[in-house]
């Protein structure tokens, strides 16, 4: 029922009004088609950008790995060397070549179970300290190399990190560790130095603190994560993911998980360059299917206009008939309308030609009633005389 209804005030419309319809219907597929190929345009714009933040974090996390790898083989080097060494000695133990083959180790120490410091390269963490901190009870009940969250440096400004591998016994029980304090600033500089200045690369502990980052490090290194951001960022462990960084700006984030740190790397880069050349394109598309639209309902108003033309004129020329019955059309225009003019004109004709026929009847036959001898009598259904015409009566 409704289809039908729609058809027929489809069809009661104006030609005007219907050109305009089928110019709509003909771009309507066009629109859909460049509207497909935006979205398009869209995935894989935001394909290449995560494959390119992944490939970052992939590339940084492999760094990082490969220093924690070389510096947790240096430890156990040291361990295996305090092994062999009286604990309890610190004049035995001469770790300071280690600051000279090792840049990013600012210290090296050994520490027996209870936390007691004895070595270091340096001046060392009061015993007290160390043992109330968290990464050192974690650090002395580690069974394996162990590595800390960001920790301030010690006797001077910045941030470091600390490598702790255990000291064993002959018989394999943990006697004490080994202990290297690392500068963060450096590491992270050496880290960050491929990464592309677009894409930002914070590496963030295990407690949503900031260890790395690849753009202005001194400003964020060693802060805590805004809480909405770190809620934000929780969950995600090896995926990708949009979310807000530390100055609001959208990005398209990848991020790992350090297998032996727990650290998570995080590579983004702003929402809005990715897809800024695809937005600039359909900003484009736009104005050009603007254009195509405007100039498309003009030039079919145009031909409607033309089309409307001669049937405007026929309509006068039918209206001019009606009161003139010998006018004829002359109009000139599509065949079309020329045909229905012709059709018109020739029914008018016919109708004249019957309009002179009849006249000479009706003439003929007042003629006969005129002239004739016998009573006429004209009747009507039921029989009864209506008239009677008689030249005698």
């Amino acid at each position: 029922m409704l289809p039908s209804k729609l058809t027929t005030g489809f069809h009661q419309r104006s030609i005007a009004v219907r050109l305009m319809s089928l110019v709509l219907y003909t771009l309507l597929p066009v629109a859909m088609l460049m509207a497909w190929f935006f979205n398009h345009d869209l995935d894989l714009s935001r394909q290449a950008a995560y494959a390119n933040v992944t490939s970052t974090a992939h590339g940084v996390a492999a760094q990082i790995d490969a220093t924690l790898l070389d510096h947790e083989l240096l430890l156990k080097a040291l361990a295996l060397d305090a092994r062999a060494q009286n604990l309890h000695k610190a004049d035995r133990f001469d770790f300071k070549h280690v600051l000279r083959t090792h840049s990013l180790v600012v210290a090296v120490g050994v520490r027996d179970l209870a936390g007691r410091n004895i070595y270091a390269t340096g001046q060392p963490l009061p015993d007290r300290v160390f043992q109330e901190s968290n990464w050192g009870r974690l650090a002395l009940n580690a069974q394996e190399f162990y590595v800390s969250d960001i920790q301030p440096a010690h006797g001077k400004q910045g941030w470091s990190v600390y490598l702790t591998y255990p000291i064993r016994d002959a018989r394999g029980a943990r006697t004490g560790l080994v202990y290297a304090e690392m500068d963060l600033a450096a590491w992270s500089i050496r880290v960050m130095a491929g990464v592309s200045q677009n894409i930002a690369v914070p590496v963030i502990d295990r407690n949503d603190r900031i260890l790395m980052r690849s753009g202005e490090p001194e400003a964020f290194i060693g802060k805590t994560m805004p809480k909405n951001v770190a809620d934000s960022m929780r969950d995600k462990v090896d995926k990708t993911f949009v979310a807000s960084d530390v100055s609001g700006i959208p990005r398209l984030f990848a991020v790992l998980t350090q297998p032996k740190s727990g650290w998570r790397v995080f590579a983004g880069v702003p929402q809005r360059e990715v897809f800024a050349e695809t937005i600039a394109d359909r900003k484009i598309i736009i104005l050009v299917g603007l254009s195509t639209l405007i100039f498309s309902l003009g030039f079919g108003w145009f031909r409607a206009a033309t089309i409307r033309r001669p049937i405007a004129q026929l309509e006068s020329d039918v209206a001019r008939m009606m009161g003139d019955h010998q006018y004829r059309s002359s109009i000139r225009g599509p065949l079309e309308v020329e045909k229905v003019a012709f059709g018109l004109n020739t029914l008018l004709d016919q109708l004249e030609c019957q309009y002179r026929d009849r006249l000479a009847l009706t003439e003929h036959y007042a003629s006969m009633l005129k002239n004739a001898r016998e009573v006429i009598f004209l009747v009507d259904a039921e029989g009864r005389i209506v008239e009677a015409l008689s030249n005698e009566v």
